[in-house]
């Protein structure tokens, strides 16, 4: 059967790569990729850290989309112990005529849901440390796309969330971007840069994990640094993303700035990317001390915090009920039309 064969030479292509990956990674020099292996300082730093999270979610309700956005903020306090206390998540709701089709529709629910993590991003001035669970640059591309005007352009929220972030470093507070999900190929265009790898058709996640498995053992460990700044534009895996964080430099007047450092907890850890943000400045052994105050070794996010702000900011089946629910009703009430019934949350006209 065809469908099998080319599943067939899709595992045969992937088995090979991550063979090549595996002799390459072997034989990489970090000192030859200007880079190096970090450890923290500190198993645990006092302060005050806020997580922040968001989802979305989007209901097609016949001729409509109802778009839920949720967002929640945990606040973490080190002192002699640990304390958490989770904030009463905030919601945003739109509606959007079915003709918009939903990929238009899918974009705007990313915009609301952003807008609402960018709203909580700018209260943090309470904390002195504050962790995204997501990439700072984020989406990370910024173009003009159409959509529903009630929502910020991606340009609109690229501006706030710049200025909130650089607003707090000016305060002295330390802001980093935990990403577990990552496909910009920052090592892999490094390593062709330096001859290992002969293309970039290599996945990113899984070439960091392999060279961060040279070096992990029980306590978290980073390699890095890659300073956002040095990167070449000419790499064109990386353009959109860096159009993305020069809108990001320019909305700060040039202050904000970003490097990355990969880390993994353990062995049995999952890798991910942390995004620091900095104006002058950053100490990478700090920041992984900031990590490992939190850290969560055996699941497939890194840090307690951003992992209960995960959790608590998932929209759940109840919540989409309610709010399903209060628009076909009120509806009905407004319609005031007898020629029509609600059939599972959706105005049908009867027969």
């Amino acid at each position: 059967m065809e469908a099998f064969r080319k599943i067939d030479d899709i595992v045969e292509k992937s088995v090979d790569r991550y063979n090549v990956i595996k002799t390459v990674i072997d034989n990489v020099d970090l000192n030859e990729l200007g880079m190096s292996v970090y450890h923290p300082k500190f198993s645990r730093v006092k302060g005050i850290y806020c997580a922040i999270d968001g989802s979305k979610n989007v209901q097609n309700l016949g001729d409509v989309y109802l778009i839920i956005a949720k967002a929640v903020k945990v606040i973490g306090e080190v002192t002699s112990g640990k304390k958490v206390v989770n904030r009463d998540p905030v919601f945003a709701v739109e509606i959007e005529d079915d003709y918009m089709g939903e990929d238009t529709v899918s974009n705007d629910s990313i915009r609301l849901m952003i807008n609402l993590e960018s709203q909580l991003l700018g209260t943090c001035d309470e904390c002195d440390y504050v962790l995204l669970d997501g990439p700072i640059v984020d989406p990370p591309i910024i173009d003009e796309r159409g959509g529903k005007q009630s929502i910020p352009s991606l340009k609109e929220l690229a501006r706030t969330r710049a200025q909130h972030v650089t607003r707090m470093l000016e305060k002295g507070k330390a802001i980093l971007g935990i990403a577990k999900r990552f496909s910009e190929r920052f090592i892999v265009s490094l390593l062709k840069e330096r001859g290992y790898l002969k293309d970039t058709d290599y996945r990113e996640k899984m070439v960091v994990d392999s060279l961060l498995s040279r070096f992990v053992g029980e306590e978290v460990v980073g390699i890095g640094v890659i300073e956002w700044d040095k990167i070449s534009r000419e790499v064109s895996e990386l353009d959109k993303l860096m159009s993305a964080y020069e809108a990001y430099k320019e909305y700060s007047d040039g202050k904000l700035k970003i490097a990355s450092v990969y880390v993994k907890a353990s062995r049995i850890g999952v890798p991910s990317r942390v995004d620091i943000a900095y104006i002058s400045g950053y100490d990478v052994e700090k920041v992984l001390s900031l990590i490992a105050t939190w850290v969560v070794k055996d699941r497939a996010e890194l840090n307690l915090l951003t992992v209960m702000a995960d959790a608590l900011s998932a929209i759940n089946n109840q919540e989409v009920k309610q709010f399903r629910e209060y628009y076909t009703v009120k509806t009905v009430e407004k319609l005031k039309d007898k020629d029509y019934i609600l059939s599972n949350f959706v105005l049908r006209k009867k027969i």
